[in-house]
Formats: structure tokens, sequence, C-alpha cells
């Protein structure tokens, strides 16, 4: 699927100062806004995106989620497995309003046997 070239503001899963320190094998993902593209044929969308960065330990990354919704929009989620991305996409969306976009990435720490998850955004972006 091909999509014009959009600036991308990155959103890291950091956690706030008061949260309990991340465990020694963990992952780290990033949420992309709610951006438009023009999708093959010409359509246009609203689309955002989790990615795994890293990981460290033994940790390796399991699932990413992401999900845009609109005022004029019900929302769509889509998920990604392993290290692949989970990309959303609003088809034939008018590009212009306001989106909010979250997710979240799971990640196997084979130490603890434990899936732990990371809750990205919510981002808000007016186009």
């Amino acid at each position: 699927m091909a999509t014009a070239a959009i600036p991308v503001l990155a959103v890291l899963a950091i956690p706030p100062a008061s949260a309990e320190p991340l465990p020694e094998h963990h992952c780290s993902f990033e949420l992309s806004p709610a951006a438009p593209a023009v999708l093959t044929g010409g359509v246009t969308a609203i689309v955002a995106s989790v990615t795994p960065k890293a990981c460290n330990g033994k940790a390796a990354p399991m699932s990413t989620v992401v999900c845009i919704s609109g005022r004029d929009h019900p929302g769509v989620c889509a998920q990604g497995l392993t290290w692949g991305s989970a990309k959303a996409v609003l088809p034939g969306s008018n590009p212009h309003g306001t989106f909010t976009t979250s997710g979240r990435g799971c990640w196997d720490d084979p130490m603890t046997m434990v899936n732990p998850c990371t809750e990205l955004g919510p981002v808000t972006v007016t186009i």
C-alpha cells in the first residue's frame, strides 16, 4: 500500500518517574499519531501505527495494537504480531478533524513466564 510522505510525531512508551522501574527483560514500542495518507488508487485515509523498537535481555515482542477514533468516525483498531507493526487505517476518511490514537505493546519475558504490556497514548491531533 503506497502512502504519501507525511511527517510523523513519534511517541515512545516511557514510564512516569513515579512508576515502578522496568523489568530486566522488556521491550519498547513507538506510537505514531493519526496522519493523512494517500493509499493505492488515490484513496485518502487516516493512518496510525504501533511498532516494536527494541528489547533487552531475553524479552521479545509478542503483539502490538493501535486504535484511531475521530468525532465523525466510530474508530478502528489493528493488531500486529512479534516484530510486525500494527497499522490502523480509516479509508475514505475526510482527512480533516480531530483524531485520537492509542495503542499497546506486549512482550514475552521468558525468565518470569509473564507477558507484560505497556499502554501508549492517547495522542490527539487536529488535521
